[in-house]
């Protein structure tokens, strides 16, 4: 019977916390344009608000402006395993009508890198074992 005091208890607890939390997330938005697919998400994972920039609703100026000017170099970074290394990003604030603060981040990725030629290959004396060809065969990257 304590036990499921307990969790009512809790339970009760972090259903105050609901309503509180909410809308404090929603005071601050991050809208990305010029990427789509599997760079958006990683963009998005990357330019994730961080904890603590928004609270109870309110929204820290020197933290954000800190946030945005780290924005081209994590959305850079979050392009790079699609071979992306020169992208531009640009990024600007918008308050609409609603009273939300919008981040806007636009992306140009530019062009890709491209691999043109790979050889790998084993030497020595490993290079008559199968299980290294096998992963001589398996290695990722291609060309293209």
């Amino acid at each position: 019977m304590p036990m499921r005091r307990a969790a009512s208890l809790l339970i009760n607890f972090l259903l105050l916390l609901l309503p509180i939390s909410a809308p404090a997330a929603e005071s601050l938005r991050v809208v990305i344009s010029g990427v789509e697919g599997e760079m958006l998400e990683n963009v998005e994972a990357a330019l994730a608000i961080p904890p603590g920039l928004v609270r109870d609703g309110h929204i820290d100026r020197g933290w954000l402006q800190r946030f945005r000017q780290q924005l081209p170099a994590r959305a850079q970074q979050a392009l790079e395993p699609f071979g992306y290394y020169s992208a531009q990003v640009d990024s600007r604030l918008e308050s609409p009508d609603d009273g939300r603060l919008r981040l806007l981040v636009q992306i140009r990725p530019g062009e890709p890198v491209r691999v043109e030629e790979v050889r790998v290959a084993v030497e020595g004396a490993g290079e008559g074992r199968s299980a290294l060809q096998e992963s001589v065969a398996e290695f990722p990257l291609r060309r293209g």
